[in-house]
């Protein structure tokens, strides 16, 4: 099955500012809605388009001269079941589907 998403994130981020040191922690909250744009279902399961996560993740701000960089791990959890239960053949051996995902994501600024 293929995802092709868009999706919206909407993050608090809280980064340490004290002290004059090259490297600051930061921690992020938030949510994300997303539409899955690919038009394929797959064979024997109803999917929901739609989908809303809550994300939690940490991250490493690092300067160099006139340059930022913050690398981040997002752990975003799907807190509603994707799966449209109806009457295809795999609903029931299915169950419920619960999509999560781990990425690693970069800024890099002036």
């Amino acid at each position: 099955y293929r995802f092709a998403d868009v999706e919206l994130p909407i993050h608090f981020v809280v980064t340490n500012q004290a002290g004059r040191l090259p490297m600051r922690g930061s921690f992020l909250v938030g949510a994300r809605l997303s539409w899955n744009t690919a038009r394929n279902q797959p064979q024997g399961i109803s999917l929901y388009q739609e989908r809303v996560g809550l994300d939690i993740g940490l991250g490493v701000e690092f300067s160099h001269k006139k340059w930022k960089i913050k690398p981040e791990v997002v752990y975003s959890h799907g807190i509603n079941n994707i799966h449209n239960l109806g009457d295809t053949p795999y609903d029931w051996s299915v169950g419920r589907m619960v999509r999560d995902r781990l990425a690693l994501r970069v800024f890099v600024w002036k």
